[in-house]
């Protein structure tokens, strides 16, 4: 009998699914609906160049930020940029971002090539970067296994035991039950994978640091080798980051009780949860792009004086999402200023009225009221 199976019994390399309570399954379905919509959403070429940017940051962010690092968004989107300075005695927050983001795209570009292959070595690689010139005591070998006697933040599994269970979970992970015949239930099946690789690379705590930010970029991979795209394979990160309180305690409570079920749930909850925010916010993204087109359609500010001029109100009022008085529109925007500034006062009237025939605007007690482009 090896070492863990005495101190580390719930490190078994099975799981019960017929045990999984049904709502799970259906946040599974629910799930993998999602995925296919956000990865498939029609989006301009700047909007998604955009997204993905944006998605990518906040997922690097909230997997340092789990691990410690104190950088804010504002903090992120400065350093790619080029623009952000820390104090010397901080610029280690950086050179974890940058880990993460290189670790992150080194992923992507494998899977983009076909190395889809799932090893320990390639566990190995995440940890080298995540921990890649960053200030360790002697007793920390990035992309080496712990070794024994080897002190770290939570107690894993036997070091002598780390490199079997390394093989083993790869082993498992590549098996069958993973890799359904039902192509319907391939990526329900990848998410319960994704969740399961992340709780057993915790719970064995393989490195002397950066087991956290392994076990994210170990799941980032399998979500990537099934077919979701990168935009989607990114937020179970950051919807577990939601949920950190939670998060933290679910590995000891799961060990305890040797039953890894609760945490597949919360980590498919908290990636539904992200789903759906990021597909209003795609959804408000194709809202906006049927707007302008629809604008574009009402008006051609290339006709006539007129028409610019009462396109921009109309957008400067959609924009207020209130009534407005009338004497006060002209202070919504400084375009909208200039524009009637030397203009008679009845001409913003005409234009509201015209607006307002044309079923653009309404008229309550407040002021005027776009009807349309905002919600």
């Amino acid at each position: 009998m090896r070492t863990y199976e005495q101190t580390h019994p719930w490190l078994s390399f099975r799981v019960d699914l017929r045990k999984l309570p049904p709502p799970v399954w259906l946040l599974l379905g629910r799930a993998a609906a999602l995925s296919e919509r956000l990865g498939n959403a029609p989006l301009t070429p700047s909007e998604t160049e955009r997204t993905d940017l944006l998605i990518l940051a906040e997922a690097v962010l909230a997997s340092a930020a789990m691990d410690g690092n104190t950088m804010k968004p504002r903090d992120v989107e400065e350093h790619l940029a080029g623009t952000l300075k820390l104090p010397a005695a901080q610029q280690y927050l950086q050179i974890e971002v940058d880990n993460l983001l290189k670790a992150t795209r080194w992923t992507q570009d494998r899977i983009q090539a076909g190395d889809t292959q799932l090893t320990p070595w390639a566990i190995q690689m995440f940890n080298a970067q995540v921990l890649k010139s960053l200030p360790w005591d002697d007793q920390v070998h990035p992309g080496e296994w712990r070794l024994p006697g080897q002190v770290t933040a939570v107690q894993g599994a036997p070091a002598e035991d780390v490199p079997l269970l390394m093989e083993r979970l790869c082993d498992w992970l590549n098996g069958p039950l993973f890799d359904p015949e039902p192509s319907e239930e391939r990526i329900p099946m990848t998410l319960v994978q994704a969740a399961l690789a992340h709780l057993y690379l915790i719970w064995i705590n393989p490195f002397g640091e950066g087991n956290g930010r392994t076990a994210r970029l170990l799941e980032h991979q399998l979500l990537l080798a099934s077919g979701l795209p990168p935009r989607t394979a990114l937020l179970p990160t950051i919807g577990l980051d939601r949920i950190r309180s939670t998060y933290g305690r679910l590995f000891g409570q799961c060990a305890r009780t040797n039953d890894p079920l609760p945490f597949i749930g919360h980590w498919v909850r908290a990636f539904v949860d992200e789903l759906e925010l990021r597909w209003r916010q795609v959804e408000e993204l194709q809202r906006q792009a049927a707007w302008a087109a629809h604008l574009d359609a009402s008006f051609d500010p290339s006709t006539t004086r007129n028409a610019a001029r009462q396109r921009q109100l109309l957008q400067d009022l959609v924009a207020a999402r209130r009534p407005v008085a009338p004497t006060q529109i002209p202070r919504l925007s400084a375009a909208l200023a200039e524009l009637y500034a030397p203009l008679h006062p009845k001409t913003l009237q005409r234009d509201l009225e015209a607006l307002t025939v044309k079923g653009f605007l309404t008229k309550t007690a407040s002021g005027m009221q776009a009807l349309v482009g905002a919600r």
